[in-house]
């Protein structure tokens, strides 16, 4: 499997992983909240990853998988999604 990073000026994930990436801007963000009922952290596309102990946000496109970062809060990855090209449907 081939992960393919996508960094854009409003985001970086390298920049921004461990960190919540949380800020002023993103209240004026639409976070996308889950479509499943038993989502557990409540935002599309965001996860939490047990090993890491982080939550992550990730998409597919293309069908390839594209990890946008990992981040203590699930607000903070729901931030970086909402933020990125995919997060704006």
């Amino acid at each position: 499997r081939t992960r393919v990073r996508r960094t854009s000026t409003a985001a970086s994930p390298a920049a921004e992983c461990g960190q919540s990436g949380a800020n002023s801007l993103s209240e004026r963000l639409m976070l996308i909240p889950a479509i499943r009922k038993d989502s557990t952290t409540g935002y599309k596309n965001v996860t939490f990853n047990r090993s890491k102990n982080k939550f992550q946000a990730e998409v597919q496109d293309g069908g390839k998988r594209i990890f946008l970062g990992c981040f203590d809060t699930a607000k903070g990855a729901a931030t970086a999604y909402a933020r990125s090209e995919y997060g704006r449907a």
